[in-house]
């Protein structure tokens, strides 16, 4: 969590934040979240938040090189053909339930009339 903290000092720290995941139940790879927050009567905010792998690849790098080069995830019925290698993909870079993770987020606020 010392690693967290010092990333969490330089950018904005979403801990105090509801956020859950919207990846279906089946998914391994958690990497899309959302969190929806009520501001006042008239607005509400929501966040859209996906999980920052350039925070564990570096650039330039084999697994950068070779993710490139497959641009997504395939799934198939029977298999997921992953962006990936599986360990970074289903756990260092998902966004399980009560790990701190690094996510590129987007905010908006929503007027609620």
């Amino acid at each position: 969590e010392g690693d967290f903290d010092n990333q969490a000092s330089q950018r904005e720290d979403l801990r105090n934040k509801r956020v859950m995941s919207i990846d279906p139940a089946t998914a391994k790879d958690l990497d899309d979240a959302i969190h929806i927050e009520i501001v006042d009567d008239d607005w509400v905010e929501i966040g859209v938040h996906i999980a920052d792998v350039s925070h564990y690849i570096k650039s330039g790098s084999l697994v950068d090189d070779e993710a490139k080069r497959r641009c997504t995830s395939v799934y198939l019925p029977d298999r997921v053909l992953p962006m990936l290698p599986r360990p970074l993909c289903n756990h260092l870079c998902s966004l399980n339930f009560n790990e701190l993770k690094c996510t590129f987020s987007v905010f908006f606020r929503l007027n609620r009339q």
